[in-house]
């Protein structure tokens, strides 16, 4: 069957979808079109183009659909309208950018119905969809693609026209030629940030980066834009960064300088938007305002509290900078001949959240003494104490973890008796008690169900038990910063 044969609709008629529009109907083609903007219906069907009640109406009587709206619509459309009312053999075609992810999963909807569907991205902007000039990323089954190619040649530069393989890749190539033009230029951004964040003047900065304002270079149209005082207006895109991340995730791998550029621009006023009005963060002012003065906190314990550094620096992201060892902070004796180490290393913290004793109670046949007698357990925490005082008023303790009742007790091997643990609990709260040190008790947290949040060695932590833990460090810090440090 001839495509022209075929009915066709477009959903969505703004600057992209307009422009295709009407280049098919230049080219010959029947266009109905639907949007929901009264003035844009009414240049479409000035233009030549036959005008739908909805987009309802479109997917039913029409043999192509075209959909051409923000990503977000599309698939709220795509879920709501097409895919409960297609039907077998109906062509739908999405021109809109959204996640790969929901490209496939829309497409395996239409698939079920015995629809046909292709994710066609499109670049190039107002101009190019006006001028028929657009670069079209097609993704789908090929012959489908084949079939439907006229459109494309219709509404894009045939030479940009490219198909990229099965549903959703047409996304993933987009993303490829968006990177390619947007990213090298948010790098360049943090580069000039850098100069004039330290001091450079305009002029001397461009010296330094050896271009001129007139220049065809990268950096000098951002320069320009600093000069002209417009560079905070500048669009990266930042809408779609995440539909980007999304499709890493999905396919398992990372883009470390994306993911920390976006988590690094998303708490941002909104004072900028891109091509299609979406309000994002200004890449340049958060790059150039000063930064967030954040308490410092230090965990010190050992792998216990290794388990779960990560996870209460992610729960303080908003309020402290977290901080740790990088090794274990065994018993208490390494603790205090490392402390000064530790501190040279990470800087001087405002707030300290710090245990020792699983190394101390337990009985190491290689160590001699096997176990580190209470006394001296006492005496060594007493010292440590006094030195973090000496660096921060505010000193948590945390109890040590109980080990499971059910964990055996060998001679030959680290072993542990929760009577002992108790006992040094008891010797350590005792002493802070006595200096007025807050307790954050993991012990009776991890105690109150240790089947949950013990580990299979019945030792460290489970993920349950690094979650709870994490939840009662990141607890007691927060109250401590709300009750005073905030504006440290």
């Amino acid at each position: 069957m001839n495509i022209k044969n075929n009915s066709i609709g477009i959903i969505g008629l703004g600057n992209m979808g307009y422009g295709i529009a009407i280049n098919l109907i230049k080219a010959g083609y029947s266009i109905t079109g639907y949007d929901l903007k009264p003035e844009s219906i009414s240049k479409f069907i000035h233009a030549g183009g036959n005008q739908a009640e909805s987009s309802q109406a479109i997917v039913e009587s029409c043999d192509i659909v075209l959909t051409c709206v923000e990503g977000h619509d599309s698939i709220e459309i795509a879920d709501e309208i097409l895919i409960p009312n297609a039907r077998p053999g109906q062509i739908f075609i999405d021109h809109s950018t959204l996640p790969a992810p929901e490209n496939r999963r829309i497409g395996k909807a239409f698939t079920e119905k015995w629809s046909k569907y292709l994710d066609a991205p499109i670049s190039g902007g107002k101009g190019g969809a006006e001028s028929g000039t657009l670069r079209i990323f097609v993704g789908g089954d090929k012959d489908t693609a084949e079939y439907c190619w006229a459109l494309f040649e219709a509404t894009g530069n045939p030479e940009k026209i490219i198909y990229c393989g099965s549903t959703g890749m047409g996304q993933v190539a987009k993303v490829v030629q968006q990177l390619t033009v947007r990213f090298p230029d948010v790098a360049r951004l943090e580069v000039m940030a850098f100069g004039l964040n330290a001091g450079l003047d305009l002029e001397t900065l461009m010296r330094a980066l050896d271009i001129s304002l007139d220049s065809r270079d990268p950096y000098a149209r951002l320069c320009r834009g600093v000069k002209d005082g417009v560079i905070e207006k500048f669009s990266f895109i930042y809408s779609e960064w995440e539909y980007y991340l999304e499709e890493a995730k999905a396919k398992g791998f990372r883009m470390p300088m994306l993911k920390a550029m976006f988590d690094f621009c998303k708490d941002g006023e909104k004072i900028t938007a891109d091509a299609v009005r979406r309000p994002e963060p200004s890449v340049w002012n958060e790059l150039i305002k000063p930064s967030k003065k954040l308490p410092k906190v230090l965990l010190l314990g050992d792998s216990i509290r290794m388990s779960y550094q990560s996870l209460v620096a992610e729960k303080l992201k908003d309020c402290a900078e977290v901080v740790g060892p990088a090794d274990n902070c065994q018993f208490s004796l390494y603790t205090l001949s490392s402390l000064s180490r530790w501190i040279k290393a990470l800087g001087i913290p405002h707030i300290i959240h710090w245990n020792n004793g699983i190394h101390d109670s337990g009985h190491n046949p290689a160590r001699s003494p096997v176990q580190i007698p209470l006394d001296v357990y006492r005496m060594t925490l007493e010292y440590i104490l006094g030195n973090l005082r000496s660096i921060t008023p505010h000193v948590i303790w945390a109890t040590t973890t109980p080990v499971h009742p059910d964990r055996p007790f060998q001679n030959d091997q680290w072993a542990w008796r929760n009577d002992e643990i108790d006992q040094y609990n008891s010797t350590a709260l005792k002493l802070m008690k006595n200096n007025h040190v807050p307790v954050n008790d993991l012990h009776s947290i991890v105690a109150s169900d240790p089947d949950l949040y013990l580990a299979e060695d019945q030792l460290h932590l489970s993920q349950a038990g690094q979650e709870k833990c994490a939840d009662a460090v990141a607890r007691v810090i927060r109250e401590y910063i709300d009750n005073g440090l905030r504006d440290l």
